[in-house]
């Protein structure tokens, strides 16, 4: 469990791939690949901040989601990079975004952020939110996955 993580689903036909639960025996239940959710949310981030800077204070949650997913995302590198490195996505839109991040709004931007997610505190602790090093140090290292096209272990996907 991850305390604070928001997923929005959202049907769009043709567009989102589709895996199997893994998490019924049955596998009955179609589930939305989470590593598609994680390059909409970084497309989401490449297409506002780059030029409206922190005029988008929610987006906050994005930055939030995609470094509790980190470690998904690394074992899915090569999956990640083909579904995020299209449209706003590039090289450029990528480092600025990790630049504006890490401005001081950010910081509070997301404190404001977890107050509202619910009563757990932000602290490096089990059933507390990250701290907001913690997770620019994981929505760093989504970026660098990006940036980074020769570490890839799962290349035969």
């Amino acid at each position: 469990m991850v305390p604070g993580l928001k997923v929005e689903l959202v049907y769009i036909p043709l567009r989102c791939r589709l895996q199997q639960n893994t998490f019924r025996s049955e596998n009955l239940l179609p589930a939305v690949d989470v590593v598609e959710i994680a390059a909409g949310k970084w497309q989401a981030l490449a297409a506002r901040l780059p030029e409206r800077g922190d005029s988008y204070p929610d987006l906050v949650r994005h930055i939030h989601d995609l470094s509790s997913l980190l470690l998904i995302l690394e074992g899915n590198s090569v999956k990640f990079q083909k579904a995020a490195l299209r449209n706003e996505v590039t090289e450029k839109t990528i480092r600025s975004v990790v630049e504006e991040v890490g401005e001081d709004a950010w910081k509070n931007h997301y404190a404001s952020y977890m107050r509202r997610m619910g009563t757990a505190e932000i602290a490096d602790l089990p059933r507390c939110h990250p701290t907001w090093k913690v997770v620019t140090r994981g929505f760093s290292r989504t970026a660098e996955l990006l940036l980074n096209r020769e570490s890839t272990p799962d290349a035969d996907q």
